[in-house]
């Protein structure tokens, strides 16, 4: 039986040696193991040859190890049919005494070869895709670490946009008192210094009159006193009268300030520990577990689609749903639109509404009437577009605002996020853009003549996106499949299906579209083939946006009406 002949050194194997190559030398065209390299590296006719390393994973050298007898150190030359495993020669008098059925290692090889081929091409494909899950894994968390950084630096300006608000609403209220304050003390002290004067001009006249009198008194002036007594009594009852009057007619209550701060304001500086918190959550990978065995993966022909309703989410505030999209957490938003505004001072009639995962509304935040598509790019943000309005809105579902808006060139229709990228169609082009850098790549869809189905609104349609597949509706009635270059790669029509509202591809990369006038369902293969009779689900009722959980494989389909329903899926023969 021949060792793998790729990892032996070609000098030792015309030897009768099995020895693991090393080296491999291009101008040789031969492996060489570590002591046949010593010498080729220093022999006149072979010292300027060039040689590379070889690298034979580890699991490989230790396999070639096995295709020795174990018992006998030597070549397994037979294949016991009994035993059903290979022998030397040696064992032939020792444990395989009374079996039958043997025949050459290299002949059973042989014979094997077909199945040995399956073998790897199987492995190779379970290999690739575990190899796949961990690159998507490896990628969602360095998104994981870039969102978070991210949020640190969104987070810090909203801490210092709060100081600032604060100190702006503090420096306003002080301002405000400051001002009260000093209005009210200039008008009490005007009206005091109106006051004095007053007083001081009665003084005055008060003090003359007294000044008169001690005059008479002290001079002896009695015969000016006895002759003018009635007028000097009437001059002092007089000011007597002027006092009670004055008394009368003037506040003369002293006036006192008392600042009073309030509560709320003395809460901040008693009561108030801390600015804020911070706490982390965590929330389900976005990244579908992808490790299965390739017989696991259904083999198709002409099954019957089997939906099975697990929940219902009934919405009767709008009558009119445009698309909907799951998240990883399980949750899903619906963008709802009542009616399509004719000016643009109706634009915020349009609603996204994010529900729990048990149905109930966890918020509802108002967008423009002319939204057409959502798409989850996290648990926490969606991308909306609108048909009116050439731009694409970021919304945040932790915030419920609209978080950010990305101007397009063209009005942008169907929307999806693929591998942390965002694919948009519109105008006979696809976008994409990646979430954390700004970049975005122009892919024009290639045209072609339509087959089948109506030709109009060739920029008008819903995306999906898929391993090196870009599917798009094309009018109401077709679908068509291109490369990531834009390639046109097949098109698919079926007549039965009528007006398509919504495409989602499920975890075997089949494509499901709903039809809203046929109220029905169809999954498509990757290359095109119609998979499943158009099946019709009970109480669906004009059916009008569709999307796929890979992590939860459940369905989730919203109707005309505003319902929602999650289906589980089955496939059968």
């Amino acid at each position: 039986m021949a060792s793998i002949t790729y990892q032996q050194c070609g000098i030792c194997q015309s030897l009768s040696k099995a020895i693991p190559a090393s080296k491999w030398c291009n101008d040789c065209d031969e492996a060489l193991c570590i002591n046949c390299n010593i010498h080729h590296a220093v022999s006149k006719a072979t010292k300027n040859h060039k040689v590379a390393d070889i690298k034979i994973p580890q699991f490989v050298l230790h396999l070639d190890q096995k295709l020795k007898c174990s018992v006998h150190q030597t070549p397994y030359e037979l294949f016991c049919g009994s035993h059903k495993s290979p022998c030397c020669i040696s064992c032939l008098k020792t444990n395989h005494e009374t079996c039958t059925g043997f025949e050459s290692i290299d002949e059973r090889i042989k014979r094997e070869i077909p199945a040995i081929a399956n073998l790897l091409d199987d492995l190779t494909e379970r290999l690739k895709t575990i190899e796949m899950f961990y690159e998507k894994l490896y990628a969602e968390k360095e998104m994981n670490m870039k969102e978070i950084k991210d949020s640190c630096k969104s987070y810090v300006k909203e801490i210092k946009t709060v100081r600032i608000k604060v100190n702006e609403v503090l420096e306003k209220l002080e301002k405000d008192l400051l001002n009260k304050l000093e209005a009210i003390a200039s008008k009490h002290e005007t009206s005091i210094k109106q006051l004095c004067l007053e007083i001081e001009t009665n003084k005055k006249r008060t003090t003359e009159l007294l000044q008169g009198v001690l005059t008479l008194k002290n001079q002896g002036y009695n015969t000016h006193v006895f002759i003018g007594k009635n007028e000097i009594q009437e001059k002092v009852s007089k000011e007597e009268t002027n006092v009670e009057e004055f008394i009368k007619m003037k506040n003369l209550n002293c006036t006192k300030i008392i600042l009073t701060i309030d509560a709320k304001i003395q809460e901040i500086t008693s009561e108030l520990r801390v600015f804020g918190e911070i706490k982390k959550s965590a929330f389900s990978s976005a990244v579908p577990c992808l490790i299965k065995k390739q017989a696991q993966t259904p083999v198709f022909d002409k099954q019957k689609l089997i939906l099975e309703k697990v929940q219902t989410v009934p919405y009767e505030k709008s009558q009119n749903v445009e698309g909907c999209a799951i998240m990883p957490n399980g949750k899903f938003v619906c963008l709802y639109i009542p009616h399509y505004a004719s000016t643009d001072k109706e634009q915020n009639d349009g609603e996204l509404v994010h529900f729990n995962n048990n149905g109930s509304i966890n918020s509802s935040i108002k967008v423009s009437s002319w939204c057409f598509d959502v798409a989850c790019i996290t648990d926490k943000k969606v991308a909306v577009t609108s048909t009116k309005h050439p731009n694409i809105i970021i919304v945040s579902l932790e915030y419920k605002r609209v978080q950010k808006t990305i101007p397009t060139e063209n009005i942008c229709y169907g929307i999806t996020c693929f591998n942390q990228k965002l694919y948009s169609y519109g105008n006979n082009e696809v976008q994409i853009r990646s979430l954390y850098k700004d970049e975005v790549k122009k892919v024009n869809i290639q045209k072609h003549i339509q087959k089948h189905g109506s030709t109009g609104l060739g920029d008008y349609g819903f995306i999906a996106v898929g391993e090196n597949r870009i599917y798009l509706t094309r009018g109401h009635d077709t679908i068509s499949c291109y490369d990531t270059k834009g390639s046109f790669l097949w098109e698919w029509f079926n007549p039965s299906l009528k007006f398509i509202r919504g495409i989602t591809l499920d975890n075997n990369a089949n494509l499901l579209a709903i039809g809203r006038d046929s109220n029905s369902i169809v999954v498509l293969s990757p290359d095109g083939k119609q998979l499943c009779e158009i099946l019709e689900p009970e109480n669906m009722a004009y059916p009008k946006a569709i999307d796929f959980d890979q992590m939860n494989q459940k369905l989730l389909i919203c109707d005309e009406k505003g319902g929602a329903k999650f289906f589980s899926i089955a496939y059968k023969q």
